[in-house]
């Protein structure tokens, strides 16, 4: 059984594949094992696995299951103990594992940990020193008093403002190493299912999720800038000032636009507590009535779809709020 089992969730990633498992066949760190999930691609990605690198196992969907379950089923699947969380569209440099890796071997009570991760540029599979910016993507997930939650650094230009390794609320689901220790005490059991990423939400902002559990239960998340990785985020933030903010919003598509809104729902329903943190509360309703009255202004379908499957699944969301004591 090897040390860090790597799961490489897939959609229609034909394009990205070549460059994310060379990254990972030149790690330094050699303790590692590949487990891919496909979720219905109906482009190259499953002929071209199979004839180019035969070696790695697959699961396939017969539908695209969405972010959370496939990777539920791929540490279903495996035994390892730490899991690394590989988006298809990341690159990872020679020594990120290594020194991930060695970061949670120093330190029990760190239940994740990640890299500086920077955007990658240009077309994916030409690989060349022009595929590196100098742009932030992730250093670590943050969140202020108004429940705001986004990516540390994300927009701005790598100028070492962020090499001081420190403690983050979680990591970045695109390149994330998690302690299975930790999975394991927080995992959600039903019958004969078993959630670590919530189920729930699909895809996009299970990560934030899944931090927020992990703090819940005690364990720590470590940013480690030693360890470096470049993701082509087709669409990201440049900057926290509002202009950037319209732009970043504008770029979504409506099925994005609609999970990032609905599962900022879902978050505050499932983890929020306020009885705990009063002195937000004025932060955090100035900050969804904006959010409102945006969507009201731009996208009023969305904004009563996300509140409907907010009730719809009401009951659901409270039973999980309550199994984490």
């Amino acid at each position: 059984m090897s040390k860090v089992s790597v799961h490489i969730v897939t959609h229609n990633s034909f394009i990205f594949m070549e460059s994310v498992l060379l990254s990972l066949e030149h790690q330094t760190f050699s303790d590692w094992a590949v487990l891919l999930v496909d979720n219905a691609s109906s482009d190259e990605t499953l002929r071209y696995l199979a004839e180019r690198w035969p070696q790695y196992r697959i699961v396939r969907n017969r539908e695209n299951v969405g972010f959370s379950r496939a990777h539920n089923q791929a540490i279903h699947f495996t035994e390892s103990e730490y899991v690394l969380t590989l988006n298809p569209d990341v690159i990872l440099h020679e020594w990120y594992i290594a020194r991930v890796v060695e970061a949670l071997d120093q330190n029990p009570q760190a239940g994740s940990a990640t890299g500086k991760i920077l955007r990658a540029q240009g077309k994916p599979g030409e690989l060349g020193s022009s595929t590196f910016s100098r742009t932030l993507d992730s250093t670590g997930i943050l969140f202020d008093r108004r429940r705001w939650f986004r990516d540390r650094g994300a927009g701005e230009e790598d100028r070492a403002q962020y090499d001081s390794g420190i403690e983050i609320f979680g990591p970045s689901g695109a390149a994330a190493l998690y302690r299975r220790k930790a999975l394991e005490s927080i995992a959600y059991r039903e019958k004969e299912r078993v959630e670590y990423f919530d189920e729930l939400f699909h895809s996009y902002k299970e990560d934030v999720d899944l931090a927020w559990w992990l703090t819940r239960k005690g364990w720590h998340s470590l940013y480690v800038p030693r360890a470096r990785a470049y993701h082509y985020r087709r669409v990201g933030a440049t900057g926290t000032d509002m202009r950037s903010l319209m732009h970043e919003h504008a770029s979504r598509t409506a099925r994005i636009t609609f999970l990032s809104y609905r599962n900022h729902l879902f978050l505050l329903v499932k983890n929020e507590r306020l009885f705990k943190h009063r002195k937000d509360l004025p932060w955090i309703l100035l900050w969804e009535f904006g959010k409102m009255g945006y969507l009201l202004c731009t996208h009023p379908i969305i904004l009563i779809r996300a509140w409907l499957d907010v009730m719809k699944n009401w009951r659901v969301l409270i039973d999980k709020r309550k199994y984490l004591k």
